[in-house]
């Protein structure tokens, strides 16, 4: 193997004095920082991008209206041990809650953890855990109310199923 310094090149004499060693290493070593930190942000923001029912929370499922959203991140959900909260209440129609049963039934194949309660072949209530134990967790809770109405929420955070049941179902 050939080893080159680059002081006994003489093919490039000035090259040390163009380029200052330190500094490359300097930069290579913040681009690869930066390269790090962009690499997370994209992976936390990556939970509800991997479900269908993403379809829900951007206002794309046909014949349905989002009546109210509600996003929280940070401290305020910490004592729930979650970090990301996010719910929609909406109303459709049946061809609506067609869309919404194949959205559902995507992503309840790829569920680590998975709750669901039919009516009459029908979805009325899904719980759905993705992640890790130990790590982050992704909820998916659909909740059916009445004949046009349901409620939509995605969860992040280290809180367990059953935290979260003991948490919201008092």
């Amino acid at each position: 193997m050939w080893s080159i310094k680059w002081k006994d090149c003489s093919i490039f004499p000035n090259l040390t004095r163009i380029i200052d060693m330190e500094k490359l290493t300097h930069y290579r070593f913040t681009a690869l920082v930066l390269m790090l930190c962009l690499a997370v942000a994209l992976h936390a923001q990556a939970g509800l991008e991997r479900l269908s029912m993403r379809e829900v929370f951007s206002g794309c499922v046909a014949d349905t209206r989002i009546l109210s959203e509600t996003h929280v991140e940070g401290e305020q959900l910490a004592k729930y041990h979650l970090t990301a909260f996010r719910s929609v209440q909406c109303n459709t129609t049946a061809k609506g809650f067609v869309q919404l049963e194949r959205l559902l039934i995507a992503d309840e194949k790829t569920a680590n953890e998975k709750e669901v309660q039919r009516t009459n072949q029908s979805i009325r209530f899904a719980l759905f855990r993705y992640g890790q134990k130990g790590g982050t967790n992704h909820y998916l809770i659909y909740q059916r109310r009445g004949r046009t109405d349901f409620v939509c929420v995605y969860l992040e955070g280290t809180a367990s199923v059953q935290q979260l049941k003991k948490t919201f179902c008092k």
